[in-house]
């Protein structure tokens, strides 16, 4: 800014303003700083901004959109689109920087400046010296610089440097986008080797034990700020199941950062298992999978169900040991053909042939349940033992449905003369057929009307 009498006047010539928002995590003038010192928009954003960071985990309709505002200097909207807003994440408030970065940095160029890798979403301490970040409230309308006299350095945890080194190697990807899919696919992955879900026919997430692993693992740092917002207990209750089931959701990038360093001893061991996905593989599953040393669960869930019914565990003793419940217990043992001790409560094998007889010919399960005396829930278990019969029960019900909508509809037609008509007497059945079998309806249906004689008004 050299040859202008203040930094004022530099600012408003080069800038067009002298009161931006200088500190701002997505700066409003990356275009007239582009144009003065000759540095392409694109280059700028992604080498000189946290926005990579963030590009990684956003949609490609989303990343565009962004763009497009810092592009047109428009950052009103910009938190809202990237649902910063949404994820009740607010930005931390201050400048980040290392004592002793800032040390070399004087020795060096005889001047400091503000490292960027510092100011990432997680970055709690130096990867490089393992030290704290100290911080400086943010001054929205000066420039200011770190300070530089010397700073006592404080100790920090292990934990918080994992989070500022995953924090980076992110931020190294160069904005590559992940896709949310095959994110959702490693985290489902990873969950079963460590036995924080079940995959049975399908994966089931054990959500309490996976969010109080997440929590007791990044406990040490659970008071920072930027952590606190994410793992409080009257903040998170959503979370971190949300990452699953809100799939065309975006969420912030230090919610991911939290889950990958819980679930993964290195950045590489996630990217290893996320390409293998990407090219259309399936990683096989690891029940011995270890994370720092912390094996959550050394063998899968089913096997050690079956290890224990085998070993003459009774149900009660097993889904206690395994943390299961008895009902999950004894599906399992009833599919893999275990023999039960059951209490003489319990359904004996005449009964139960005769409920999975009336669930092969379609009978609703409360009408099974009244014939024989037992309650649905007991009738509803032996389904699910037989998912072949639940497919099965589907088909009839459409089949069901089909005969009774096709009557009602036949019974309409032959007392209606138009098809409005027909629609109005039986608009359910209508719809209903309309939807699964529309070839059919509209031969049932009398002719249309010509349009030339539509519409017609008195005269």
């Amino acid at each position: 800014m050299d040859g202008y009498p203040t930094l004022a006047c530099a600012l408003k010539y080069k800038i067009g303003s002298s009161s931006k928002q200088w500190s701002a995590s997505f700066p409003s003038f990356i275009s007239q700083v582009s144009l003065f010192s000759g540095i392409p928009f694109q280059q700028l954003l992604y080498k000189h901004t946290v926005y990579p960071l963030y590009r990684t985990f956003l949609s490609q309709a989303v990343s565009t959109k962004v763009e497009q505002l810092l592009l047109a200097g428009g950052t009103l909207n910009l938190e809202s689109k990237m649902s910063l807003v949404a994820n009740r994440s607010k930005m931390t408030g201050e400048l980040k920087y290392c004592p002793l970065c800032t040390k070399q940095d004087i020795e060096k160029y005889a001047w400091c400046y503000w490292h960027l890798q510092h100011q990432l979403p997680g970055a709690l301490a130096c990867a490089i010296h393992d030290c704290k970040l100290e911080g400086i409230k943010v001054n929205r309308k000066r420039l200011i610089l770190p300070p530089t006299e010397k700073a006592s350095l404080s100790t920090v945890n292990e934990k918080a440097v994992k989070l500022a080194m995953l924090s980076q190697n992110i931020f190294k990807l160069g904005g590559y986008g992940l896709n949310s899919e095959i994110i959702n696919r490693v985290y489902r992955h990873r969950l079963v080797e460590l036995g924080l879900a079940t995959c049975n026919q399908s994966i089931r997430i054990k959500v309490s034990q996976w969010r109080k692993h997440l929590r007791l693992y990044w406990e040490s740092i659970c008071d920072e700020p930027q952590i606190s917002q994410i793992l409080s207990k009257s903040k998170s209750w959503q979370y971190p199941a949300n990452l699953l089931y809100g799939k065309s959701k975006t969420f912030h990038p230090l919610k991911h950062l939290l889950v990958i360093g819980h679930m993964f001893n290195t950045f590489d061991e996630f990217m290893s298992i996320y390409r293998l996905f990407e090219k259309g593989q399936e990683p096989c599953v690891d029940s011995k999978v270890e994370v720092n040393g912390d094996n959550l669960a050394r063998s899968m869930p089913d096997k050690k169900i079956l290890s224990f019914l085998e070993n003459g565990y009774s149900l009660r003793q097993t889904s206690s040991l395994c943390g299961v419940s008895i009902g999950y217990t004894k599906k399992i043992a009833q599919i893999s053909g275990i023999a039960i001790h059951r209490r003489s409560q319990f359904i004996d094998e005449r009964k139960r042939r005769e409920i999975w007889r009336k669930l092969l010919v379609g009978l609703s399960t409360q009408n099974i349940a009244a014939s024989v005396e037992t309650s649905v829930g007991a009738v509803e278990q032996i389904l699910s033992c037989h998912p072949e019969l639940v497919q099965l029960r589907k088909k009839i019900r459409f089949h069901n449905l089909l005969k009774k909508h096709r009557g009602q509809l036949i019974s309409a037609v032959q007392s209606s003369t138009s098809r409005q008509e027909v629609k109005k007497a039986v608009s359910s059945s209508y719809t209903w057929l309309f939807k699964h079998d529309k070839d059919w309806l509209y031969s049932q249906l009398p002719a249309e009307i010509p349009r030339s004689q539509r519409y017609k008004r008195g005269g």
